[in-house]
């Protein structure tokens, strides 16, 4: 696993990420209602690979990030001790 500070080299299809997290998007949009969802609809062709070019219209921004230990202080007392959570945002 990559440490903090060490370099990397990210290779990945541009299109084939950006259409993975659209889709994400998507499917978290119809799954909250949220108003991003009819602008979202408007990729579904993009989505599928259907219409490379209605993904012009659309960039995406990303950073990768290191794990990061969390000291048990700043943790629920359920969580303390264990050496693995899985977190999930809601």
């Amino acid at each position: 696993m990559p440490q903090r500070h060490e370099t990397i080299t990210f290779a990945f299809d541009y299109h084939l990420l950006k259409r993975w997290l659209l889709k994400l998007s998507f499917n978290s949009a119809r799954i909250h209602d949220s108003p991003d969802r009819q602008a979202l609809e408007g990729l579904r062709a993009y989505i599928l690979g259907e219409d490379i070019v209605l993904g012009r219209s659309t960039q995406i921004f990303l950073q990768l990030v290191h794990p990061e230990s969390v000291p048990d202080s700043d943790l629920k007392p359920e969580h303390r001790g264990k050496d693995e959570i899985i977190w999930q945002l809601r």
